[in-house]
């Protein structure tokens, strides 16, 4: 099994030596310092060449190798995409990682790719197999404790390593949209400020809630996130924005204001509350928009009239307590019954529920087939995640089949593709 990038810590050094407890042979390739210290003490090579010399690299390296499995965390980045579409050539499987659609007790693995490249974006739901599903026992769900200050301090650690330490892979080629000096420099200034910028979200959050009005919320993305860039029509976030003010504004909505709340990991290269202020003021909205920079979102939810997001897992929580949902790019839940295939005019006029039992339908179905209990960052997290994923990845077949009807007959019109424009 071939290892690339996995998340920042040592959960992929951990994956790999139980896997090879159960009979797997593991490299890594190291693409960077982060890599690098993170794998320590693992059977690992390091490329130092060029981007443009990765993909003939690789295949060489994994005919000489006999490599049959490539492992890595996120499908996007592009070493990952040029690894995928080099080596499934040679008929290697390809295993991905990624955040969990159900967090934050939750890793997803998936074969072949993720989020907007997962199966579950052309899965009829239709062809689920209720009866199979029904003679699963529900999961176990274990608490794992809070992952974010492990996260935020390992993805520190990470990527100072790859500062400090980037003349000894001087190629490298990172996958943020910011570079890495850049995103420095924001954090730099962001860091000092947060509190008060925690304050007035706190505020307008309070003067939202005491006003007791139904609110149409927008769940803003990050803007260098590969769910924007990759997995939607949209070229930044502020393009996103810009459509949903002037949709509200066309759609003649009064008395309920229009929310954004921020995504709590921005990191402010963007003015967006005075973007939103100039562009609502453009429409003739200002009095009706307002941005939250972060904050809770279970207190927002109770007024809540609608949801329009990009693609966030908080879509996950909006659906399932039966708040009327617009997804606006490529998602694994974005399917009629889930979300709405309304207009964003139409859908802000009159937003339609989710189907509360198909999302217990589709929720369970991700829970038995790529739901893992557990997280990335904290040693009881792993842990958890370990037995489950070897049974999972020693497999020959996914597990999904088992629980798809495989009746042709089922027709299903419920996929709903990503809209270019309003």
């Amino acid at each position: 099994m071939l290892f690339l990038q996995g998340p920042p810590g040592t959960f992929f050094k951990r994956l790999a030596e139980h896997l090879e407890a159960l009979g797997a042979k593991c490299i890594r390739v190291r693409l960077n310092p982060g890599d690098l210290f993170d794998s320590l003490g693992q059977d690992a090579v390091s490329y130092r060449g060029s981007f443009t010399a990765w993909p003939d690299w690789l295949r060489r390296f994994g005919t000489a190798h006999g490599v049959t499995d490539l492992v890595f965390y996120g499908d996007c980045r592009p070493y990952h995409k040029v690894a995928g579409d080099v080596l499934k050539r040679q008929g290697v499987r390809v295993h991905v990682f990624e955040e969990g659609y159900l967090r934050p007790r939750w890793i997803a693995y998936e074969r072949d790719g993720v989020n907007g490249n997962s199966k579950l974006v052309s899965l009829p739901l239709a062809r689920i197999d209720r009866q199979a599903l029904a003679e699963v026992p529900a999961p176990d769900i274990a608490e794992v404790g809070d992952p974010m200050w492990p996260y935020i301090w390992k993805g520190l650690r990470y990527y100072a390593y790859n500062f400090f330490f980037c003349f000894l892979y001087p190629f490298y080629r990172g996958h943020r949209a910011q570079g890495l000096i850049e995103e420095a420099w924001y954090w730099t200034f962001r860091w000092p400020i947060l509190p008060r910028v925690k304050r007035r979200a706190r505020a307008r959050a309070r003067t939202v809630l005491d006003a007791a009005k139904p609110i149409h919320l927008v769940l803003l993305q990050l803007n260098g996130d590969f769910q924007l860039r990759a997995h939607s029509p949209f070229n930044s976030v502020t393009e996103f924005i810009e459509l949903c003010i002037r949709t509200y504004a066309n759609a003649g909505i009064r008395d309920e204001p229009l929310v954004f709340k921020n995504h709590p990991l921005d990191i402010g290269h963007l003015n967006l509350d005075r973007f939103i202020r100039e562009t609502a003021r453009a429409h003739g909205v200002e009095d009706r928009c307002v941005f939250i920079d972060g904050g809770k979102l279970a207190k927002l939810l109770k007024l809540t009239k609608s949801v329009v997001a990009v693609n966030t897992t908080s879509c996950q929580q909006t659906i399932g307590r039966g708040i009327p949902t617009k997804v606006m790019g490529t998602a694994i839940y974005n399917h009629s019954g889930l979300t709405s295939d309304q207009t964003l005019e139409a859908f802000f006029r009159d937003p339609q529920p989710p189907d509360p039992e198909l999302y217990n339908l589709f929720r369970m179905f991700l829970l038995v087939t790529s739901q893992i209990n557990g997280n990335f960052s904290t040693d009881q997290g792993i842990e958890m995640t370990l037995e489950p994923l070897g049974r999972k990845m020693m497999a020959e077949a996914e597990g999904f089949e088992e629980f798809v009807s495989a009746d042709p007959n089922l027709e299903l019109k419920e996929v709903v593709s990503t809209p270019a424009a309003e």
